[in-house]
């Protein structure tokens, strides 16, 4: 998966496999990894191995804040809904826009997060 977002430059990706699989355990394991958290990222090393975690690293660098990690969980509702609302659960708002959210609010909101500036949701 790293090298394949590595080489393509594509972000995005599904994983699926059956139930207790460990999908969900991956996830977590990868954001311990990835973020900016040096005690998380012992932590998931111990986990992955050194040589490992060096491929990972070589294909997804962190910088040196790792990576912003947004946990969204889907559920049968409106992707801008569920997506706008992990925002705000995660702490990157303080509150919903006016009005809920619009694809338009929402691609805003993920552009301002990206950049690390200060978010005015109306």
């Amino acid at each position: 998966m790293a090298q394949h977002v590595s080489e393509t430059g594509q972000g995005a990706f599904t994983w699926t496999g059956p139930y207790g699989s460990g999908k969900s355990s991956l996830v977590v394991a990868l954001s311990a990894l990835l973020n900016g958290n040096a005690a998380l990222q012992k932590q998931a090393t111990k986990v992955f191995g050194s040589a490992l975690v060096k491929k990972i690293h070589n294909t997804l660098p962190t910088g040196t804040k790792g990576w912003r990690i947004l946990p969204v969980v889907a559920r049968r509702d409106n992707p801008v809904t569920v997506i706008g609302e992990a925002i705000k659960e995660a702490g990157l708002v303080t509150r919903r826009p006016r009005g809920g959210w619009t694809e338009r609010k929402l691609i805003a909101t993920l552009v301002s997060i990206q950049k690390c500036q200060p978010i005015e949701l109306t």
